[in-house]
């Protein structure tokens, strides 16, 4: 029996240090790949894509929450060269509660006659779940129907660009996206924009914000010059009406001063200066 048991014992070690060895083989492996383009290599393994803590997606929330989820998972396996075969096996750990279950109900479904799942594959069953063809067809009427109005030009953009990332056939047209953003914006950007307006889309948006700054720095400096001729016809109002208060107070004390001063001095009041005079008539003389 003892020698029995020293041989179970030795069976587990080896099957633990086998283990190990293809756990570490497969590091090996992960590492040696490259990605999708089979440029550079990947050194991302499945502890250290947990260990980066990234946001987990449940399924709540709007489309657009959902396609920015997307976008960074995509940005994150980008900048880790991470092989496509690799993508749709660590996705999966950063899906939660109903989507999780979604995902393990497409996979469940698929058929080996469809080929495998890849990351292709999670990219449009995502895409079908969480924003439809009936949101995107929203979505391309709300891009025609845009306007700046009140918003900058910042705001504006930020707003188009939610929009039209559903819209894929304006998207993925660089012409027809910068004209679709002009279109939207107030007709005096329009105005001078028109004769030379650029077809590729971050240069529109870039003109658009130049002129909105010289629109600004415009305007600034027409409150300034008006804010100053207000200032200077305040102040002369302001200056006249002190000096005719000046002087009616002056007639004032002079009045009152003729009849309370001695009879043969008189004082007279003028802004800031007060004149005492002895008088003598020729009788005391």
């Amino acid at each position: 029996m003892p020698p029995r048991r020293r041989g179970r014992a030795r069976g587990r070690a080896g099957r633990n240090g086998r283990a190990e060895e293809h756990s570490h083989r497969e590091d090996e492996e992960v590492s040696q790949s490259g990605n999708s383009d089979g440029q550079g290599a990947s050194n991302m393994t499945l502890t250290k894509w947990l260990d980066m803590k990234l946001e987990k997606f449940d399924g709540s929330g709007t489309p657009m929450d959902a396609a920015s989820w997307l976008r960074t998972m995509e940005k994150y396996m980008d900048a880790s060269l991470m092989t496509l075969e690799d993508r749709v096996v660590y996705v999966a750990f950063q899906l939660k509660g109903l989507a999780d279950d979604w995902w393990e109900g497409v996979r469940a479904a698929w058929s080996p006659a469809h080929g495998q799942l890849t990351w292709d594959v999670f990219g449009k069953q995502f895409t079908r779940k969480y924003y439809p063809t009936s949101f995107k067809e929203k979505m391309d009427v709300a891009l025609r129907n845009i306007k700046q109005g009140d918003k900058t030009v910042d705001e504006y953009e930020t707003e188009f660009s939610k929009i039209v990332h559903f819209v894929d056939h304006i998207n993925r047209n660089e012409c027809e996206k910068s004209r679709r953003f002009f279109e939207g914006l107030n007709s005096e950007y329009r105005h001078v924009m028109g004769a030379n307006r650029p077809n590729d889309y971050f240069t529109v948006v870039e003109q658009a914000r130049g002129l909105e700054l010289q629109y600004h720095l415009t305007e600034v400096e027409a409150t300034r010059t008006s804010t100053g001729s207000d200032r200077k016809r305040s102040y002369l109002g302001e200056r006249g009406s002190t000096q005719q208060s000046d002087l009616k107070k002056s007639k004032i004390d002079h009045d009152y001063l003729k009849s309370s001063l001695a009879p043969n001095v008189l004082e007279i009041r003028v802004p800031e200066v007060v004149l005492r005079l002895n008088i003598k008539s020729e009788a005391s003389a």
